[in-house]
């Protein structure tokens, strides 16, 4: 029951914590790749797709 309840806990902090550094991180990846290439490209859209997944996931655990 212990072990049960400390890997629920585990799984919640992971979730609080990592979703959103990597969204935010995707997202400032992603700008500077549009910056750079004068436009969205494949490697950009695909980072913002990450980031409005993490956003909504965000969104979820609030």
């Amino acid at each position: 029951m212990w072990a049960f309840l400390m890997r629920r806990v585990r799984t919640v902090l992971i979730a609080a914590v990592v979703v959103p550094v990597v969204s935010g991180v995707a997202g400032k990846i992603a700008t500077r790749v549009e910056r750079a290439q004068g436009g969205p490209t494949l490697v950009s859209r695909g980072l913002r797709l990450v980031e409005s997944t993490g956003r909504r996931a965000r969104r979820a655990l609030a």
